[in-house]
């Protein structure tokens, strides 16, 4: 049998723009049960495992499948989260709406209070607010039964609890009679197919992708805050790039004398919306 090292260049002669560094490293550590890059460089001289697992799933991502779906695994602020096909692959920029919303929370003293992560899909972001906050009340809704169920997954697979509320919008969120502190949300954005990649199309759910208008989402929140959110509160957005002047408009039209930031991503680009009431 091969040494990871001897599978790592086979497998880096392969010509396919799905099979990149990052990928690699992170399909051997997967088939061989390693969860850090160091201890995948630590291992190299050892025997490579599951190497008929790894031939299927170099030809699953070959094929075009994101790798993510093909392992049932991505990282979100180190952890390792379960993903299929039935959620959005968490993005970078996801990441960082998470870790200045934390940086946020704590500015306002806002830590272990009540929680929402509004259109949640996998739940990393409810979820990640419960590892962090442990003693905080956090609440996760989606349209999407498919999505809450590996929500489920998640709780379990980390040993956590959030509450699920299957909810069309905020339908069944606003029937809770419950008030947040902190709303945090990565929403669907997008409003057309003919601007995503082709590989995001054809295996990602459209359901968590695409809305129209593409401040949909948003208009729910701003128009009920009052009903949802405490009096001192935080709304978290990520954002499309484009959407900054659209969502002034909103902002001015639902609030009144309320504090707003627009933030760009690592890319430079306009990626988030802090809604602060003091």
């Amino acid at each position: 049998m091969p040494s990871i090292r001897e599978k790592y260049f086979e497998l880096k002669k392969i010509k396919s723009p799905y099979l990149n560094e990052n990928v690699i490293r992170a399909l051997l550590m997967h088939t061989n049960d390693i969860r850090s890059p160091l201890d995948l460089t630590l291992n190299m001289e050892k025997e490579c495992k599951n190497c008929a697992k790894l031939a299927e799933m170099i030809e699953n991502i070959v094929s075009g499948v994101p790798y993510q779906y093909v392992i049932n695994e991505s990282i979100f602020n180190k952890v390792y989260f379960y993903v299929d096909n039935r959620v959005l692959i968490p993005r970078n920029e996801t990441e960082e709406l998470f870790q200045r919303t934390v940086k946020l929370i704590n500015e306002l003293h806002l830590e272990n209070k009540i929680y929402l992560d509004f259109c949640t899909g996998s739940g990393v972001l409810g979820i990640s607010l419960k590892l962090n906050y442990p003693q905080s009340e956090v609440y996760v809704s989606d349209i999407s039964k498919d999505a809450l169920d590996v929500v489920k997954i998640n709780m379990n697979r980390l040993n956590t609890n959030v509450e699920i509320v299957e909810s069309d919008m905020l339908n069944n969120v606003l029937s809770l009679n419950k008030k947040f502190d902190v709303l945090i949300s990565n929403p669907p954005y997008i409003p057309s197919k003919d601007t995503v990649d082709k590989q995001v199309l054809e295996y990602e759910p459209h359901i968590a992708l695409f809305a129209n208008p593409d401040t949909r989402f948003y208009e729910e929140v701003f128009k009920h805050y009052k009903e949802l959110m405490n009096e001192k509160y935080l709304l978290a957005f990520e954002i499309g790039e484009d959407m900054e002047e659209s969502l002034i408009l909103l902002i001015k039209k639902y609030f009144i004398n309320v504090k707003y930031t627009f933030e760009k991503d690592i890319y430079n680009k306009t990626r988030f919306l802090f809604i602060i009431n003091e």
